[in-house]
C-alpha cells in the first residue's frame, strides 16, 4: 500500500506564502469587523475544517494564485527554477511527458499548486486564535516573521 508522503515547506516556497500572507495583511477584512486584516478572513477560511466559504471559495483560490504568480515573477531566475523542481518533483508528476522527458505546465498550474499548498501551511500554522491573541501556532517547521 502507498503512503503519501507531504514534503516539507521548501524555503522558497515559505518566502511565497509569506508575500501572500503579507499581501492579505494589507487588505480589509471581509468576514468580520472583529478581524485586524484580510489575513484574518485566509485563516478562518482554511481554520473552518477545510470548509471554504461558500461565496468566496473561487475568490481566495484565485485571489492567493495570482499574489503566488506576482511573488514568483519577481524572483531571480535561479530561484524560480528551483522552485520549479521542487514543485514537479512533489506535486506536477502528472504534466510530465515521458516521450520528451521534460514537464509541460502552464504559470497558471504551478499557481493552483502554490495555493493548495498555502492552505496547508495557513492550517499548519495559524488558528484565528492565537491571531486574536497575537502569537503564532509555530510548529517548528520553518520560521514565521
Amino acid at each position: 500500500m502507498d503512503t503519501y508522503f507531504f514534503p516539507s515547506y521548501s524555503k522558497l516556497e515559505v518566502k511565497i506564502f509569506k508575500g501572500i500572507k503579507s499581501y492579505f495583511e494589507k487588505q480589509p477584512p471581509f468576514a468580520s469587523s472583529d478581524y485586524e486584516n484580510g489575513f484574518y478572513d485566509v485563516v478562518a477560511q482554511y481554520e473552518a475544517g477545510g470548509q471554504h466559504y461558500t461565496f468566496m471559495a473561487e475568490y481566495y483560490k484565485e485571489l492567493i494564485a495570482s499574489v503566488a504568480v506576482d511573488i514568483f515573477n519577481s524572483m531571480p531566475a535561479d530561484e524560480q527554477l528551483e522552485i520549479r523542481r521542487f514543485y514537479e518533483i512533489n506535486f506536477l508528476e502528472q504534466y510530465y511527458d515521458s516521450d520528451s522527458e521534460t514537464y509541460e505546465y502552464t504559470i497558471n498550474n504551478l499557481a493552483l499548486n502554490f495555493s493548495n499548498r498555502f492552505s496547508s501551511w495557513v492550517e499548519d500554522h495559524f488558528t484565528l486564535e492565537d491571531l486574536f491573541n497575537g502569537t503564532e501556532n509555530n510548529d517548528g517547521d520553518d520560521e514565521i516573521d
